[in-house]
């Protein structure tokens, strides 16, 4: 029996009704909605004909979520995929297998493609489909919602009064233990609040904080652990938003903040889907039981009553990202970017050829051609700021391995 179908906890109700996936008996009328609507069918004329024909195909048949996502969402990942993507696949499931349902914690590159990649390649291996939690700054259009809902998406609340917030947060909390715990069905979330502009991709302790809101006397850590948490990586050879991401980051850079342009995230969300990605590759971590175990035991990680929450939640976060930026799969361009950002020596030139270097160089200039520079000098730092997306993935890779070495020689 669905999560859905029980009675939900009293203090919960208002919450989780706001935030849920569509129940079996409301995704008729909401594809329904979703078919009608303006804006969605306007956004749809851009893609190609046969997204369309096989959603008009098989979105009549449809009559659950685990549905429309099997049978509407994979098909059309993967139909997008075989036209922006040399290949895409997963390691690490042994992991997942531990669990009944697991937490995948993971880096985020892309507003959907990050969740959908991972139930694609799940699907094709034979092993359940997992939820996604969204932040409702992506809902500010009604077919953004449905789609959201419709494709088993745990909403985020963010845009609240403190009180409320607070109160939202705890519902999501206990929305995702109930779902691990309860109904067994894993969910992906993000390490942070959107996605890392500049690929420097850190896990912020306030989201495990929210994690461990779900109520109960049990110590932070068991909380956490209660969530089965297993950190993922996924690495993309190309982003499609890079010169989004490095245009945002310039902006936010000289004037302290950035304001999105009206339907920007639409925007991005179709150029992740439809944009050049290369090769994609994701893996699933060692669970977050293991990592805390071996920490202690080489003295890495001190125990919670001898640290303030906030401190320890700062260093449950810094073992993930460790396990995060370790399982990176390196593409030449990372090597190449590195090496143009370098005033020394090229470190890397064993790892990429002659070729590589002038399909690199090219794709940079596309994509910085595509960022529009208003002068030499915004140029020069967007340049910078895209090789930075494509180096930060190896600096932080290599952080790790000299960490590691340094732990196995104490």
């Amino acid at each position: 029996m669905s999560i859905l179908d029980k009675e939900i906890p009293q203090r919960w109700h208002k919450v989780w009704e706001r935030i849920r996936p569509y129940r079996k008996e409301e995704v008729k009328k909401a594809i329904e909605e979703l078919q009608s609507d303006p804006a969605f069918n306007a956004i749809l004329q851009k893609f190609p004909q046969e997204v369309k024909t096989l959603l008009q195909a098989k979105s009549c048949k449809v009559e659950s979520v685990d549905q429309f996502r099997q049978e509407l969402v994979a098909p059309l990942v993967h139909l997008l995929l075989d036209k922006s993507t040399f290949s895409y696949d997963l390691s690490g499931t042994s992991s997942l297998r531990r669990f009944d349902a697991a937490t995948l914690l993971s880096n985020h590159r892309d507003i959907l493609l990050d969740a959908a990649i991972l139930n694609l390649c799940l699907l094709e291996v034979g092993m359940p489909l997992v939820r996604m939690a969204v932040g409702d700054n992506l809902l500010y259009m009604p077919w953004v919602t449905i789609l959201m809902r419709l494709s088993d998406a745990v909403l985020v609340e963010r845009n609240l009064p403190p009180k409320a917030f607070v109160e939202s947060s705890k519902g999501f909390s206990a929305f995702l233990e109930w779902s691990v715990q309860e109904e067994k069905k894993s969910i992906w979330i993000a390490q942070r609040e959107g996605r890392a502009k500049d690929n420097n991709d850190k896990t912020q302790p306030s989201l495990l904080k929210m994690l461990t809101l779900q109520g109960g006397d049990g110590s932070l850590e068991s909380r956490l652990l209660n969530m089965n948490i297993v950190p993922m990586t996924i690495s993309y050879e190309y982003d499609p938003c890079d010169y989004l991401k490095a245009k945002e980051v310039l902006e936010r850079t000289k004037k302290g903040s950035y304001t999105k342009a009206p339907g920007e995230d639409v925007y991005s969300m179709k150029q992740g889907l439809l944009g050049e990605k290369g090769r994609v590759h994701i893996h699933l971590g060692t669970p977050l039981v293991d990592l805390i175990v071996a920490a202690k035991d080489k003295g890495i990680l001190a125990e919670e009553a001898t640290r303030r929450p906030n401190d320890y939640l700062a260093d449950i976060a810094s073992i993930i990202d460790h396990e995060i930026h370790s399982r990176y799969r390196l593409y030449p361009g990372n090597y190449i970017a590195e090496d143009n950002l370098s005033h020394t020596a090229p470190l890397y030139r064993g790892h990429y050829s002659d070729d590589d270097v002038k399909a690199f160089s090219d794709y940079i200039e596309e994509r910085l051609a595509l960022a529009s520079p208003s002068s030499v000098e915004e140029a020069n730092e967007l340049r910078k700021l895209l090789l930075l997306q494509y180096a930060t993935p190896l600096r932080n890779y290599y952080k790790t391995r000299r960490k590691s070495k340094k732990t196995r020689e104490v």
